[in-house]
């Protein structure tokens, strides 16, 4: 017995790995019960370059082997394969990381609850955090905003998480910043070719033409709306004036992207002249919603099979907290005679990621 193993372990030491085989064979068929057979077995799945393999068999064999020895070998394995892995990982983050240093967002979609359990273990060994965290950031519903950094990066972390089937992508700020939006007045023609008014940066009127069939997608949402209020409390014999502002209502919005032209098309329904509209030459509506309504049901007519985007307020419930973010963003005109709210900048933001998520 001791003189096969020497011989085993001769042709391990001396990367001699046929001569292994026929020595690992000879073993089995001589002494098929050998505790040492089960181990050299894996090894030689390991320094043959199935390395994966290699450990998850290491990892079943501890629970199978007695002999301390033997025990205390595959704990090392184990360990220097995990170091391994680490050391491999760390350096393509780095390059990664070195190739594109470009800020960038990092975006969670949903996954199938069902899934939720080997999803978070997937996704704490990527992201190198614990599985109880892992289950609170990844989504059932809608997107998460998770992370911003270099977008080498975070491409590197979205191609990990798409193979362990975390949907996930990323999208660079200087795209997002070259994006442009138009602030759509009222629709002039309704034809094939529509033509609308718009407002420019420079709060000047402007017309520009489009095709229905290159309105690739659609964004929706509800933005609120928040108004100034003073109220007057007595403490003490003495008047206290304190400033806070209160939810009036909410806005809604519609984006049409036309990717060709690199280019957003926002309706909102405050802003939105039904008057002068095309749409509504034949009957306006009472109320401002009906309106809105009828221009919503035109969309769906002429744009009925692209994608649309509507889960804007669960987005906005984590890209509230990224408020630097959100504050770097061009600040897009949603309202008139109010005060903006990182709510309009984190439509704005979720409507361009879902522009970029597609190509």
């Amino acid at each position: 017995m001791a003189s096969n193993l020497d011989a085993i372990t001769n042709a391990f030491n001396n990367g001699d790995y046929s001569s292994v085989q026929f020595y690992l064979i000879e073993l089995q068929q001589s002494e098929p019960n050998n505790p040492w057979l089960p181990y050299y077995l894996v090894l030689l799945e390991e320094v043959t370059g199935d390395v994966d393999t290699a450990y998850q068999k290491y990892q079943a064999l501890l629970k199978e082997i007695v002999h301390p020895k033997i025990l205390s070998k595959i704990r090392q394995k184990i360990l220097a394969l995990e170091t391994a892995k680490k050391q491999r990982r760390q350096t393509a983050l780095n390059q990664a990381r070195n190739n594109n240093k470009e800020a960038a967002i990092l975006v969670l979609e949903s996954i199938n609850p069902q899934n939720r359990l080997q999803s978070a273990q997937h996704f704490a060994e990527i992201m190198q955090t614990d599985i109880h965290s892992a289950r609170l950031q990844i989504p059932l519903r809608g997107w998460r905003l998770y992370r911003v950094g270099y977008l080498g990066e975070l491409e590197f972390y979205t191609k990990a998480l798409s193979q362990a089937e975390i949907p996930a992508f990323c999208v660079g700020i200087k795209a997002l910043d070259q994006l442009q939006v138009y602030y759509v007045q009222y629709i002039q023609t309704e034809k094939a070719h529509s033509t609308i008014q718009y407002l420019t940066d420079q709060d000047k009127s402007a017309t520009f033409s489009f095709p229905w069939n290159e309105v690739t997608q659609i964004s929706q949402g509800m933005v609120p709306f928040f108004s100034a209020m003073a109220e007057v409390k007595w403490q003490i014999l003495q008047a206290k004036i304190e400033k806070k502002s209160r939810t009036t209502d909410y806005i809604k919005i519609c984006d049409l992207h036309l990717k060709k032209q690199n280019l957003i098309l926002r309706f909102t329904e405050n802003n939105y002249q039904f008057a002068k509209s095309i749409l509504n030459q034949e009957k306006l509506h009472p109320t401002v919603r009906e309106n809105w309504q009828e221009l919503m049901k035109f969309f769906e007519q002429k744009c009925p099979n692209i994608p649309r985007y509507r889960d804007f307020n669960i987005f906005a419930e984590t890209a509230l907290d990224f408020k630097l973010v959100l504050k770097n963003i061009k600040p897009p005109k949603i309202f008139t005679g109010s005060q903006q709210t990182p709510y309009s900048s984190a439509f704005h933001l979720y409507s361009s990621l879902a522009f970029f998520k597609e190509h």
